[in-house]
C-alpha cells in the first residue's frame, strides 16, 4: 500500500497541535542582551534571559518557507526529541539579529530551567548516574553526523528534565546557528573530547559509578575507542545498578464510543474481562481501526487477538537466561508483522466488505529481567506518555505526513503541521505488506514512580494530555485514587472537551520498591578501578532535581529463530481470522462507507 494511498484515505483534519510550554528558550548572543520586560514582535514576553513567553500561542509562529542550512539539524534530528529541541520559530531582532525560537526545552511550568547534569549528578542515585552518561554516549552519534556534536560537549547545555538528559540547544561544531560565532574550544568535536568532557565528571559520581565507567572513559582518550563497546559497558553497568530497585506494574484499559455514539472502532486490552482471567497482565495497547465501522473495528479486534496470541508466547520464549535482552525488540518486530500480514491478506479477501481496512497500534510490555525497564512499540498516530506529578513526556512520534516532512529536512515542525495532508497516516497495520513496515521499538527505563499512558487520538487530539496529563497522578501513586477511576477521569474528560471520536485508554501504573542486596545479581564483568580525575567544571547554582528518568535504546538487533510457539501462535491466529473473528461485526446492509477526507476532526 503506497503512501498515497494513506494520504487520499485515512486524512485526519484536527486542530493544529497547540504548544505544550508557552516558555521557550531563546538561542543566539543577540536574543540575549534582549532584557527582561521587553516585548519582542507584539507577541514575546521576555522573562528572562533568553527566555521568552509566547502571548499568542494559536497564531503560527513565524518561520520562513526555506530554513538557513545551519539550522537543519534540528529537522534531521527530530525523532531525537526526547532529548533534543525542536525549532519553534525565527524572530527578527532590531538590530538585524535573528532569535532562533526553541520548544521542547527544560522549562518548567513557571519558566524555570531544569538543573544542569552538573549540579544534578551530585544527589543522584548511582544507576541514575549511569543512566545520564549513556544517555550522552546514544545521543553522540546522530549529533556527530549532522555536525553538533558540540551540544553534548558543553556541559552547561546538559539539563536534566526529570531524570531525562534534555539539551537546551544544538551547537554546531564550527560556528552557531546564523553565523554566531563559536566561544568555545577549536579543537574538533570527537571521540576524544568525549572521554575528556566524561573524564571531569567522574569525581561527582559515586565511588561504585565511577570506578565502573572508568575504564571506558580512559580508552575513548585513545586511538582505540570504539562508541558501540562504550555504550554496552555503560548498559552492563545500569543493568546491574538499576536492579536496587524492582518494578510492578498495575494495568487497565478503558475504551468509548465518544459523544457521537455507535460503534467504536478502538480496541485495548486489558478490559475488565482480561483483567478477570489475568489479574496481573504484563502488557497493554491500543489499536485505533481505520476504513469505516466494519473494516475499522475488525482490523482493531484483530490486532488485539493477535497480541493475545503472540505477546504471551514471546515473553515466555523470552525468560531463557541465554537470550539477550536486545534481541527482544526484533522479535516483537516479528510478531507485530506477522500480525499486520494476516490483517492484509483478510484485506484481499474481503476488500469490498471491510473497506481496506488497517489499524493504529500502540503496545508495552514489561520487559523480562530484574531491570525496571519497559518496552513500547507503535505504529500510526496511537501515543504513547509518561506521566508523573511533575511532567508529561510524549514517548512516540506519529506516523503522519507531518512528522515524515520535518525528518527528511522539508519543512520545521510547525510548518508541516499545517499542511493540507499533515495529518495523514504515513503507515499503518494491515495496509501494506509487512516488509514496507517501520516499527519503532524502545527501551523505556523507570526511575522514578508513574504512570504509562497509551491513547487513541480521541484522547490524545488537541492537546488534552499535554495540558492534563500530570492531574490526579500523584493520588493514584499515592492509592488515594484507583487506577481504573484514573482512566475513567480521562474518558469523562475527552467525551466533555471533545467526544468527536472513540476514545481509548490503557495504563501501566508503574511503582519502585527497594531490592535487598543479597537477591541483586552479581556483576558479570567487575569494572577495573582506575584513579579519578580532578573536577574541572563549574558548578550552577542549586536548583531542585526531580527525577524519573528514561531512554529510547536504539541499539542494533541481533538476529534469532522463532520458536515453535510463535508459529504456532500464527497458526492459531489465521485460524481465527479465517474462521471467527468475521462472525464478531455483521455484514453492512448499505454499500461500503465512503474514505474520503471526513468534515469533522478525526472522523475514524
Amino acid at each position: 500500500m503506497t503512501q498515497n494511498f494513506l494520504a487520499e484515505h485515512y486524512t485526519l483534519p484536527r486542530q493544529v497541535e497547540p504548544l505544550a510550554n508557552r516558555f521557550l528558550w531563546v538561542s543566539g548572543a543577540a536574543a540575549a542582551q534582549v532584557p527582561p520586560g521587553t516585548r519582542v514582535s507584539d507577541r514575546y514576553q521576555v522573562v528572562a534571559p533568553q527566555i521568552w513567553f509566547d502571548l499568542d500561542p494559536d497564531r503560527p509562529p513565524q518561520l520562513p518557507e526555506h530554513l538557513p542550512e545551519s539550522l537543519q539539524p534540528y529537522l534531521w534530528l527530530f525523532e531525537h526529541q526526547r532529548h533534543l529541541p525542536t525549532l519553534y520559530a525565527l524572530v527578527p531582532l532590531e538590530d538585524g539579529e535573528t532569535a532562533i525560537l526553541l520548544e521542547r526545552v527544560p522549562l518548567n511550568r513557571e519558566g524555570h530551567l531544569w538543573p544542569s547534569l552538573v549540579n544534578a549528578l551530585k544527589t543522584a542515585s548511582t544507576a541514575l548516574q549511569i543512566h545520564w552518561i549513556e544517555q550522552i554516549l546514544l545521543l553522540w552519534e546522530p549529533l556527530i553526523c549532522q555536525g553538533v556534536a558540540s551540544s553534548v560537549l558543553k556541559l552547561m547545555n546538559i539539563r536534566v528534565c526529570a531524570g531525562e538528559l534534555r539539551l537546551l540547544e544544538l551547537l554546531d561544531d564550527h560556528e552557531n546557528p546564523l553565523g554566531i560565532a563559536n566561544p568555545q574550544e577549536t579543537e574538533p568535536a570527537s571521540l576524544r573530547r568525549l572521554g575528556q568532557v566524561l573524564k571531569s565528571l567522574l569525581p561527582l559520581l559515586h565511588p561504585e559509578a565511577a570506578a565502573a565507567i572508568a575504564p571506558m572513559v580512559q580508552r575513548l582518550q585513545t586511538p582505540e575507542a570504539d562508541l558501540a563497546e562504550s555504550q554496552a559497558i555503560l548498559r552492563q553497568a545500569w543493568q546491574h545498578y538499576s536492579q536496587q530497585q524492582s518494578l510492578t506494574v498495575e494495568a487497565i484499559a478503558l475504551t468509548d464510543p465518544g459523544w457521537r455514539g455507535g460503534d467504536n472502532e478502538d480496541s485495548c486490552y486489558p478490559l475488565a474481562a482480561d483483567l478477570a482471567e489475568s489479574p496481573q497482565p504484563d502488557w497493554i495497547a491500543v489499536c485505533d481501526g481505520l476504513g469505516g465501522h466494519v473494516g475499522g473495528e475488525v482490523a482493531s479486534q484483530t490486532a488485539i487477538a493477535g497480541l493475545k496470541l503472540q505477546v504471551p508466547q514471546l515473553l515466555e520464549h523470552r525468560q531463557a537466561p541465554e537470550r539477550p535482552v536486545e534481541s527482544l525488540a526484533e522479535q516483537l518486530r516479528i510478531s507485530l508483522r506477522i500480525i499486520n500480514d494476516l490483517i492484509a491478506s483478510r484485506n484481499q479477501q474481503d476488500a469490498e466488505v471491510l473497506a481496506r481496512m488497517g489499524t493504529t497500534l500502540v503496545l508495552a510490555l514489561k520487559t523480562p529481567g530484574p531491570q525496571p525497564e519497559l518496552t513500547i512499540a507503535h505504529i500510526g498516530d496511537s501515543r504513547a506518555y509518561w506521566l508523573t506529578p511533575h511532567l508529561t513526556e510524549r514517548l512516540t512520534l506519529d506516523h503522519d505526513v507531518a512528522t515524515q516532512t520535518v525528518t527528511q529536512g522539508f519543512l520545521a515542525y510547525r510548518s508541516a503541521l499545517r499542511l493540507t495532508q499533515g495529518a495523514a497516516l504515513s503507515q499503518a497495520m494491515g495496509v501494506m505488506a509487512s516488509t514496507g513496515l517501520q516499527i519503532p521499538v524502545q527501551s523505556f527505563r523507570v526511575l522514578e514512580p508513574g504512570i504509562l499512558l497509551l491513547c487513541s487520538d480521541g484522547l490524545s487530539d488537541y492537546g488534552l494530555v499535554e495540558t492534563f496529563g500530570h492531574v490526579d497522578v500523584g493520588a493514584v501513586l499515592r492509592g488515594e485514587l484507583s487506577l481504573a477511576d484514573w482512566g475513567q477521569r480521562w474518558i469523562d474528560r475527552a467525551r466533555q472537551l471533545t467526544g468527536h471520536d472513540n476514545i481509548s485508554v490503557a495504563a501501566f501504573c508503574c511503582q519502585l520498591t527497594e531490592v535487598a542486596p543479597s537477591l541483586i545479581s552479581p556483576v558479570v564483568s567487575p569494572p577495573l578501578e582506575l584513579p579519578l580525575a580532578t573536577a574541572t567544571v563549574q558548578e550552577p547554582k542549586p536548583a531542585d532535581t526531580v527525577v524519573a528518568p528514561e531512554i529510547v535504546d536504539r541499539a542494533v538487533e541481533p538476529s534469532f529463530n522463532l520458536s515453535w510457539r510463535t508459529w504456532l501462535g500464527a497458526i492459531a491466529l489465521a485460524m481465527l481470522l479465517g474462521a471467527g473473528i468475521g462472525l464478531i461485526v455483521p455484514a453492512p446492509t448499505q454499500p461500503t462507507p465512503n474514505l474520503g477526507v471526513p468534515v469533522g476532526p478525526s472522523d475514524r
